[in-house]
């Protein structure tokens, strides 16, 4: 029986904090309040594991849906995983967490392929046939939606620089087809893609991350900062502890400031599997008063509200929403010159762009602390930043939900 409203699909891994994840609950926030989504369609999303930072602030009417204890049996060690699936008389998968475990230890060029292979087991096939269906994330759930998923319209986004993930290149490649459009985040990401995939070219489309400036200031007033004012210049980076977001040369630079008299506090806000050696180079590097890991928060905008530069130390993004963000609320900005930063910043208009080097960096960020002027005028030049909500109406577009929903 066909349901009398189209219900479409999100995937996602889970909700932890993250550009993609946070990009995610803003889209559906804005579909909900403007584009009828929960009265005119109804949506559910898949995650694999039902967690994060950013649960609650789902729009009370998205349906969520997961894989429960599965995925942690799967995921978790061999003895959580053993009684589980036998208890559920699944020796099939076992024998698929046996394989993920020697996956990992597979050659680099095989590693993605064989580990995908081995994790599609713990992931279960969806009976429903959906109108659409949206992985909105590169990777697994994009993987997941392609093989596991029925739908009308099947629509993955890939959130970064393509050319930054080769390895899962033949993945890639082997999923794509399933979908009808291929979404990133910046025209020059979608260029990578089109470089990357010839064949699928006409499929790529740009939707920008959704940036809604009047809700970051409501949001950056509804509770204090987490630090006490202080005379001393604050700085802020907001990202996860990862090689790609670059914190460990955020650490050097700023003991490369600090042996240079240069007086500061740099905050950062995030978690990720980097903080033991994070917090190891803090001590090496004697910055545990000085660059303080704040860990995570579901609303960091009283922080970006509160500090004085925001630095953006990243190795490679796609187009960073923390960086769209610190924008928006007028923030002077230094940043790596990572390879899509033009898409984002001017270099002396909207922000001061760094080499990417520890050094460079620290200079940078001398530079701008010493150029009142030059932060004066960075501001202004903010200040009229636009939001982009109507990124939502050329989202909904390309689903076509008034088509038949097969």
């Amino acid at each position: 029986m066909r349901n009398q409203k189209p219900r479409v699909l999100f995937v996602m891994p889970n909700l932890t904090s993250g550009g993609a994840e946070k990009s995610l609950v803003t889209l559906l926030q804005v579909l909900g309040e403007r584009h009828g989504a929960g009265r005119d369609f109804d949506v559910d999303l898949f995650l694999f594991e039902k967690q994060g930072l950013f649960l609650p602030q789902l729009p009370p009417w998205v349906r969520v849906i997961s894989c429960g204890r599965r995925y942690s049996a799967f995921t978790g060690s061999w003895r959580k995983a053993l009684p589980y699936f036998l208890l559920h008389g699944r020796p099939d998968i076992l024998i698929a967490r046996y394989r993920y475990a020697k996956a990992w230890a597979a050659p680099a060029e095989e590693r993605d392929a064989l580990v995908w292979r081995s994790f599609a087991h713990a992931l279960p096939r969806q009976r429903k046939r959906y109108a659409a269906a949206i992985a909105y994330l590169e990777g697994n759930a994009t993987y997941y939606c392609a093989e596991k998923i029925r739908a009308a319209r099947k629509i993955t986004f890939f959130h970064n620089d393509c050319r930054n993930f080769l390895a899962q290149r033949a993945l890639d490649e082997r999923h794509f087809p399933a979908f009808d459009l291929i979404i990133s985040v910046s025209e020059s990401c979608c260029d990578a893609l089109r470089e990357a995939f010839p064949a699928l070219a006409n499929r790529v489309r740009c939707v920008k991350n959704i940036i809604a400036p009047g809700l970051l200031k409501q949001l950056a007033v509804a509770e204090p900062p987490p630090w006490e004012p202080a005379p001393t210049p604050t700085l802020l980076t907001i990202g996860r502890l990862t090689e790609q977001k670059g914190i460990d040369l955020a650490i050097r630079a700023c003991g490369i400031l600090k042996r240079a008299g240069v007086p500061l506090r740099w905050f950062v806000i995030g978690k990720g599997e980097l903080e033991a050696p994070l917090r190891a180079m803090l001590q090496e590097e004697d910055l545990e008063d000085s660059f303080i890991l704040l860990g995570e928060r579901a609303n960091p905008y009283p922080a970006l509200a509160a500090c004085d530069v925001y630095v953006q130390p990243s190795r490679y993004e796609g187009k960073s929403i923390a960086l769209e963000e610190a924008k928006a609320m007028q923030k002077p900005i230094v940043t790596t010159r990572f390879g899509t930063v033009a898409n984002q910043i001017t270099e002396g208009v909207t922000g001061v762009i760094a080499e990417m080097d520890a050094q460079r960096l620290a200079d940078a960020i001398c530079r701008l602390l010493g150029d009142s002027a030059l932060q004066v005028a960075l501001r202004e030049n903010l200040l009229h930043t636009p939001g982009n909500e109507a990124e939502a109406q050329k989202f909904m577009d390309l689903l076509q939900l008034d088509g038949e929903e097969a």
